[in-house]
């Protein structure tokens, strides 16, 4: 009972409590109450208490500035700043513009143009910088790739001897008996050309060191034989090589002598009278563009003759008829013309078969249709000059006469206007070379494109002697230079006539035909399916004097030195900032070297061919050395000979001679020596025939090996046997006599020594 009133006496209690911590603590249970007048008297006591500025103010500014000073502050400086700087005038907003103030506008304008254009130039150097690191960074990559791919192709030989060692008197080896490792179908046959031509030097007599006539050679002709014996290439890209090497054959004119071409044939001629020689260029890359469009319309008559119906004899006029009746009358020889061929002449229309005429080389027949209809006759007459001016130059009269004719074509009705009838007006007169779209009909491919410029072409001799050589003149846009040609080529650039890559030999044909030797043979090395062909068509360049080499850098140099003949680059870009020499130049020589050191440790005597063709003597023998040095099978190059002996079989004399190899072993030799191949120094010395030199390396060898030691036991027999055999031998031969004092020119003292060193090799081995 009693817990229970307990109980009950505590419940409220408990609800007071729950109720105050609800409301939380009141204000008056915790806070301090004071009156005015405890206020006013605490803030006094506050305001009296001391402070450092009221009693030491000067000695703290001293503590600060010294403190400051020794980082470099100046103190006093700063408090004059801030005590000078109002923030109120630097952070106001700038006036509003009234709407009638044009100078304050205007004031503006300018100074937010001069930030952009600020903003803007930094943006673009930024770019611009950027844009010039990433393509230097790129160009380093690709020549660090290309020196690698070339040191692992140096590398790619077996490094066993090439034939077992063997005694002077035996034949010649015949190093191509070696295994093909590294030389590929293609390349095989290339180097099988460069082989018969080095043949008919050697029956010639015309090699480094020799006297004889010179050799003639088709080499374009020959390595166009080579292309068409590779039968692993597809049937329309083996076509398309050959074409290339016919387009260089007529270019070079090789058919103008009946066995070819001697070396050398252009070297004069590229200086002493360079635009006869771009006109027979022009002439070679027309004829080949003749023949090839022969080619294109008798393959269109061949593959449909029911629809040619050629009939009656083989010609070219029948053969053109039967290419326009597939063309132009698909539906059968019944059908009607298109309503533009002007003059249907024994029903077949007139200006287009002139056309093709002139398209396929054949100037004399166009003429016989020309005469053989009246609405032809007046362009006969212009024809006719035409055919035997120089150069298809027409007179003055003639020239005035067939450009007025041209005009009144140009301007007639549209719809009845033969533009195959306006083309071979254009033609024969050069009127105009630009405006080429009333011509697309007849001309509507890159060949044809091609052909037209390269016939527009009116380059002559000057002859200030005599003012009958000077051109008559032409109309607006009808004088075409052959360095507009080029420029206009650049200008389409690569992507133009080989989209995507789709057809790289048809930029290559282009650069060739415009005479850009340099820049098509770099345009064809980058693509490495194409890159052997480039070597051998630069070779070909080269063996007649055509290519441009560099003056400096040759044997290490890049391979584009000097190099405004970047591909796809404009004309006019290649001129800005250039040196004084903007001709292009290839480096042939380094393009050559790198191309033969894939090769020299597998087939090495195919190595040696290609080296004997630099002309440059100087690089001819560094090359031919590094091959020794890289072979390493001297013997089988130089034949055994030593000291005293002729280089009888020897490989390298069928190539430049006794003394030539005699020369190219001192080379070898000395080049040994210096990288420390002291046993390939002695022989090749002793090759040489240098006697002095092989004692006085084996005076060194073995005072370093004096002492046996066993680190080193076989070399040093082996080099104890070898200069016993040379001393032997030397001594038989009287090579070397002790007791004479003009022995070696230095005295006696050396070959003493020789053998002093030799006999304390030998007490030593019985010690």
């Amino acid at each position: 009972y009693h817990h229970k009133a307990g109980m009950t006496n505590a419940a409220p209690n408990f609800s007071k409590l729950l109720e105050e911590a609800q409301h939380g603590p009141g204000d008056h249970e915790y806070s301090l109450q004071r009156d005015m007048d405890q206020i006013g008297e605490s803030s006094r006591r506050l305001l009296a208490r001391p402070t450092l500025d009221t009693h030491a103010p000067d000695a703290a500014r001293n503590k600060a500035s010294l403190l400051l000073a020794a980082r470099g502050i100046d103190l006093d400086r700063l408090n004059r700043d801030l005590s000078g700087f109002d923030g109120r005038t630097s952070f106001q907003p700038p006036p509003s513009l009234g709407d009638m103030d044009i100078d304050g506008y205007l004031a503006h304008e300018h100074r937010q143009i001069l930030f952009s254009a600020i903003e803007e130039a930094k943006n673009d150097t930024i770019d611009s910088y950027t844009t010039g690191y990433r393509e230097s960074l790129y160009g380093d990559w690709m020549v660090a790739k290309r020196e690698l791919l070339e040191g692992i192709g140096r590398r790619m030989g077996t490094g066993a001897p090439l034939v077992k060692p063997r005694i002077a008197s035996a034949p010649a080896p015949d190093l191509r008996a070696t295994v093909r490792t590294s030389m590929d179908v293609k390349m095989a046959q290339y180097a099988m050309v460069v082989q018969t031509l080095n043949a008919a030097r050697r029956g010639m007599g015309t090699f480094v060191g020799r006297q004889g006539g010179p050799t003639r050679f088709a080499l374009a002709t020959r390595f166009g034989e080579a292309a068409g014996r590779l039968d692993d290439l597809p049937t329309q890209r083996r076509g398309e090589l050959e074409d290339c090497w016919l387009m260089l054959h007529l270019m070079l004119a090789e058919a103008s002598a009946s066995d070819g071409l001697v070396e050398g044939a252009y070297e004069n001629a590229m200086s002493t009278s360079p635009i006869k020689l771009r006109q027979q260029f022009i002439r070679g890359a027309c004829q080949f563009l003749q023949r090839q469009y022969v080619r294109v319309i008798e393959r269109v008559v061949t593959m449909e003759p029911e629809k040619a119906n050629r009939g009656g004899a083989p010609s070219l006029t029948s053969t053109i008829r039967g290419y326009l009746n597939i063309k132009y009358r698909p539906t059968g020889t019944g059908a009607t013309w298109p309503a533009h061929f002007e003059d249907i002449v024994e029903g077949y229309p007139l200006w287009v078969q002139i056309y093709i005429c002139i398209r396929c080389g054949d100037f004399n027949e166009a003429l016989r249709l020309a005469k053989s209809s009246a609405s032809s006759s007046a362009f006969s007459v212009y024809l006719e000059e035409y055919i035997v001016g120089d150069n298809g130059a027409l007179s003055e009269q003639a020239s005035a006469s067939i450009i007025s004719e041209y005009r009144r074509i140009q301007y007639g009705n549209a719809r009845t206007r033969d533009p195959f009838k306006l083309t071979v007006y254009n033609l024969v007169g050069r009127i105009d070379n630009n405006n080429l779209k009333p011509l697309q009909e007849a001309i509507g491919t890159t060949q044809d494109f091609m052909w037209f410029k390269l016939m527009m072409i009116s380059e002559r001799s000057p002859n200030p002697a005599s003012s009958a050589s000077l051109p008559p003149p032409q109309a607006a846009g009808g004088d075409l230079k052959l360095a507009d040609l080029q420029k206009l080529v650049l200008s389409y650039g690569q992507d133009h006539f080989s989209p995507q890559g789709r057809t790289p030999l048809l930029y290559f044909q282009v650069l060739l035909l415009s005479q850009q030797f340099e820049r098509a043979v770099t345009y064809l090395y980058t693509l490495p399916a194409y890159e052997a062909d480039a070597v051998h068509v630069a070779f070909a360049l080269y063996y007649y004097g055509v290519i441009r080499l560099p003056s400096s850098g040759l044997f290490d140099g890049g391979l584009f030195q000097h190099d405004p003949a970047s591909v796809g680059v404009p004309y006019e870009v290649l001129q800005e900032g250039s040196p004084t020499d903007l001709t292009p130049r290839l480096n042939f020589v380094r393009m050559l070297i790198n191309y033969v050191t894939k090769f020299t440790a597998s087939n090495p005597l195919e190595a040696l061919e290609y080296y004997t063709f630099i002309k440059q003597e100087n690089i001819r023998k560094a090359c031919i050395r590094n091959l020794v040095l890289e072979v390493r099978d001297y013997d089988a190059l130089m034949g055994g000979a030593h000291a005293g002996r002729e280089y009888r079989g020897s490989v390298l004399e069928q190539y430049i001679g006794t003394e030539g190899t005699r020369e190219i072993a001192m080379l070898a030799a000395e080049e040994a020596e210096r990288s420390g191949r002291y046993d390939e120094a002695i022989k090749l010395y002793d090759m040489a025939g240098d006697s002095q030199r092989v004692i006085d390396v084996l005076i060194h060898r073995l005072s370093l090996v004096l002492v046996p030691n066993p680190s080193i036991t076989q070399e040093r027999a082996s080099l104890i046997s070898l200069a016993s055999g040379i001393l032997t031998r030397y001594t038989k031969s009287h090579l070397i006599d002790p007791m004479d004092r003009s022995t070696f020119g230095r005295g006696r003292e050396r070959v003493s020594t020789f053998q002093l060193l030799l006999s304390l090799c030998h007490y030593f081995d019985l010690i």
